[in-house]
Formats: structure tokens, C-alpha cells, sequence
């Protein structure tokens, strides 16, 4: 599938349309001096740009743009702007500026709990220290269970 980009007066990218292959496609054969037909099939933009003023009107003003940005810069969307010096479609759209406070990252500090025992423990909340997912994952059951 081929896709076009409809174009307004200042180049603005209005929709953008879906045109099958068939409509693009040109065959040419040629013989060759031993005998053989060799058929060429020949994708023309113009041809698509033909069928889509068929189907929007004359007047109307339209690019083939690339689905995965492999020409024309990038894939057009609606509001892009089609440079037609540089033969590419342009993002009109800007991040806006946002102040954002810059924060010195975390350091994180790592406790280590090791249980040695298999026998149930009698630990309040406040009798233990923050325990990563690794040390919660190694608890018993017996043990979690003392954890109440």
C-alpha cells in the first residue's frame, strides 16, 4: 500500500490517504535480441498523485509519503509541513518548554537482613530493618508467618 499526503495552499499536510499498489503501477515490456520478454513493473508517484486528484479534485495538491520514513524524512502527518526544497515532510509541532526543578538522584543504600534460622521468629515491625524483594522472597513461610 502507498500512502499520500494532501497538501493545502502552504503546504500543510490536510489528510493523509491509503492508495493501493495497483493504482501506482506501470508495466513495460521490452524483447530482448535472443527472443526474451523481460516485464517491468514500475511504482510512479505521478500515477498516484493522478488517482488521488481523481478522487479529490484537480485542484487538489498532494506528495507520496513513506509509511516507515524510508523517503521523504518521515511519515506525514496531519499538520506537517511538506519542505519542498528539501523534498521532505517537517513536524510543525514543538515540545512545549516546561521548567522542570533538576534533583540530584537518590542514593539508595542497601540493608542485608540474613535469617539463619528455619524456626519461627517473633519480629515486630519495628524490630526489622527495610528488606529488599530479594530478602522477602527468601523468607519461609513459618518465618513470615512470625512476622504478624
Amino acid at each position: 500500500m502507498a500512502h499520500f499526503a494532501q497538501l493545502d495552499e502552504n503546504s500543510t499536510v490536510t489528510q493523509v490517504i491509503v492508495v493501493n499498489n495497483t493504482e501506482l503501477v506501470t508495466t513495460k515490456t521490452t524483447t530482448t535480441d535472443d527472443g526474451y520478454i523481460n516485464v517491468a513493473v514500475i511504482e510512479s508517484e505521478e500515477k498516484g498523485i493522478a488517482f488521488c486528484r481523481s478522487l479529490y479534485g484537480a485542484d487538489t495538491n498532494w506528495r507520496q509519503t513513506s509509511y516507515n520514513g524510508s523517503f521523504r524524512g518521515k511519515y506525514a502527518a496531519i499538520g506537517d509541513v511538506y519542505d519542498a526544497d528539501a523534498g521532505e515532510f517537517r513536524s510543525t509541532v514543538v515540545a512545549p518548554s516546561v521548567d522542570v526543578p533538576v534533583v540530584a538522584p537518590a542514593v539508595e543504600t542497601e540493608q542485608t537482613v540474613v535469617l539463619e534460622t528455619q524456626a519461627p521468629v517473633g519480629l515486630g515491625s519495628t524490630d526489622i530493618p527495610a528488606l529488599t524483594s530479594a530478602d522477602i522472597q527468601a523468607l519461609t513461610s513459618e518465618q513470615i508467618s512470625g512476622l504478624e
